[in-house]
C-alpha cells in the first residue's frame, strides 16, 4: 500500500493507475476490477485463457504494466502540485487533485529541517 492513496474508485490500483481495467457493476454501480488481477500471470499460464472460470467469454492478452519505482511514485506525487493545508485555497485546489490522481496526502520529510539534527 501507498501511503495517502485512496482505495476507492477506478484508480485505487497503485501499481495500474491510470492503466486499469476496473469497471461499474451494472446493478450497484459499484467499481470492480474483477479478472485486472490475471494480466499480471504469466503469459503462458493458463488462467489467462480460461474463458469460463473469469470474465464470461474474455481472455486475457495485455501484459502487466511496468513496474514503478519508489522513485518513480515520489517524482509523480512532487508534480501533482498539492497545496499545503495552511496555504489559501488549498482545499479547492487539493479537491481537484485528488478527484483526479486519487492521491490525498503529500510526503511531509522533506520539509524537516536537516540542520536542527544532532
Amino acid at each position: 500500500m501507498l501511503s495517502g492513496w485512496k482505495t476507492a474508485g477506478h484508480l485505487a490500483c497503485p501499481h495500474c493507475a491510470h492503466d486499469h481495467d476496473a469497471y461499474n457493476l451494472s446493478h450497484g454501480g459499484k467499481t470492480t476490477w474483477f479478472d485486472n488481477h490475471r494480466k499480471f500471470l504469466p503469459a503462458n499460464h493458463p488462467f489467462r485463457k480460461n474463458k469460463n472460470w473469469f470474465t464470461k467469454g474474455k481472455s486475457v492478452t495485455e501484459s502487466a504494466p511496468p513496474v514503478r519505482t519508489g522513485e518513480d511514485v515520489l517524482q509523480e506525487i512532487e508534480s501533482l502540485g498539492l497545496m499545503k493545508v495552511t496555504e489559501l485555497g488549498s482545499d479547492e485546489h487539493n479537491a481537484r487533485v485528488i478527484k483526479a490522481y486519487n492521491y490525498e496526502k503529500t510526503i511531509i520529510s522533506s520539509e524537516f529541517d536537516e540542520s536542527n539534527e544532532t
